[in-house]
């Protein structure tokens, strides 16, 4: 019987990926699968990720900064939830320092991570270019 509900589980943790692939029209169903599995096995790391996630895509900033803050209380080195916590604090017109700090606490917990590798990047492009026109 275990199996059976562990295979539900893992269905509906896909499920509600595939749902947020879709993009906003279904975050709110996807939401509702995230919101359900942290009530039964309670709010893991992944699952407040998820659910900041279906909230950014439904326009919910603040309350996707809420789940992103209670994921932090859990593990406040996790790269997933620095990232998105970025991105948040974007959307939601931090001051630059707030946001700097994220980025700080990224580049030190997970130097290789993708979002440093292409913020890295992409700041290297701009100083080279800003180089090429004080010239």
């Amino acid at each position: 019987m275990q199996r059976i509900d562990d295979d539900a589980t893992l269905t509906q943790l896909a499920n509600a990926e595939v749902l947020m692939a879709k993009g906003s029209a279904k975050a709110q169903d996807a939401f509702y699968v995230y919101q359900d599995l942290s009530e039964k096995y309670g709010p893991s790391g992944l699952l407040l990720n998820n659910l900041a996630a279906c909230n950014m895509l439904m326009g919910k900033y603040d309350e996707a900064e809420q789940n992103l803050q209670e994921a932090l209380s859990k593990s406040a080195t996790d790269p997933t939830t620095l990232a998105n916590a970025i991105v948040c604090m974007q959307h939601l017109k931090k001051a630059p320092d707030v946001i700097a700090r994220y980025v700080t606490q990224l580049r030190t917990s997970a130097p290789t991570h993708p979002w440093v590798e292409v913020y890295d990047a992409n700041e290297r492009s701009f100083d080279r270019f800003a180089a090429q026109l004080s010239r």
